[in-house]
């Protein structure tokens, strides 16, 4: 992967970014929440009457698999950065992404980035801004080809009353064949990057991206990173998912699809900050299809604190075992 370089404008990137919109952000989410806990407090006595097995083994195991796969996210950035010819230790990558990720709490979805633009002195803002668009664009990508890719084990009572279910994951494939290798080789002259992005009035973007040229080769070995990934993540979830109750094996697949779903409806959904109560919802009504409602509200519920202790485990691990001065 080569990186040729041009003028970006430095004080686009410099220009402070103003939070908006605070109390529609504060209703959407609180409203989320409360239709959750009314989830919860209607089916109560389904919860309390419930068999929950908590196991400590795999609770750890869980909290273990979760680590890693954020570890993979880190290390995948800064795969990236050394492509595009960054001269900087993966240590010191490492540690930035685990610092920039807290910043995600923030309404936005932007302040991460911002959050690395501060912290990587030394590497140019053009790298450093592209590494984190290819690093989205290839983990968003690889989230979907996930999904689909476990798509046949979804419960047949669900896709079985919509036969035309069945046909998404191979046209899907196709449509990424076709629009992929373009949409990430090509990104600063890609005609359907421009489209999306006119249609959020935001198609100047383009201009500021330079231009640079990635083989095909790394290109999938990325993407492959990523599923890698995926899996790695949706298998974490399984885990803690079974701390809670006994599941079947059978039910792993569905897991990996129940994880990559939520967190790419949740980032999709900007103003929730963390996708907080986006990604719970959608975690609820997804293994609702395998345990009552009301327990899987809870679950849902309850994985939000086991990925937040998970990112602060890691950032600890940043702060105390790298020991990378910011």
């Amino acid at each position: 992967m080569t990186f040729t370089s041009k003028s970006w404008p430095e004080g686009r990137l410099d220009r402070p970014m103003k939070l908006s919109k605070k109390p529609v952000v504060a209703v959407i989410v609180t409203l989320i929440m409360v239709i959750l806990g009314s989830v919860i407090y209607r089916n109560w006595n389904e919860i309390k009457d419930y068999d929950f097995t908590l196991d400590y083994t795999y609770l750890a195991i869980s909290f273990a698999v979760s680590i890693l796969g954020f570890f993979l996210l880190a290390i995948g950035w800064g795969l990236i950065l050394k492509h595009l010819g960054a001269e900087i230790e993966m240590k010191r990558v490492i540690s930035i992404w685990f610092h920039a990720q807290i910043t995600r709490w923030l309404p936005g979805n932007i302040w991460s980035v911002a959050s690395m633009f501060y912290l990587t002195r030394g590497v140019p803002k053009t790298t450093v801004a592209l590494s984190a668009l290819l690093a989205l664009v290839l983990n968003m990508v690889a989230g979907v080809i996930t999904m689909f890719g476990f798509f046949y084990w979804w419960p047949t009572h669900l896709v079985g009353d919509y036969p035309l279910f069945y046909l998404v994951p191979p046209v899907a494939f196709i449509v990424l064949i076709f629009v992929y290798p373009n949409m990430v080789t090509k990104m600063y002259d890609n005609r359907l990057w421009r489209y999306i992005l006119r249609k959020f009035g935001k198609e100047g973007f383009l201009k500021d991206i330079p231009p640079y040229q990635i083989e095909r080769r790394d290109m999938s070995w990325m993407l492959l990173y990523y599923i890698v990934y995926w899996c790695v993540a949706g298998l974490g979830f399984y885990f803690f998912v079974l701390s809670f109750s006994l599941v079947p094996l059978s039910l792993l697949p569905g897991c990996i699809v129940i994880f990559a779903m939520s967190w790419i409806v949740s980032f999709l959904a900007f103003v929730a900050p963390g996708g907080i109560g986006v990604k719970e919802s959608v975690s609820t009504v997804m293994l609702a299809y395998y345990l009552p409602v009301g327990v899987a509200a809870v679950i849902s519920l309850a994985s939000r604190i086991w990925m937040i202790f998970s990112e602060l485990f890691c950032l600890l691990i940043a702060r105390t075992v790298l020991r990378v001065k910011m």
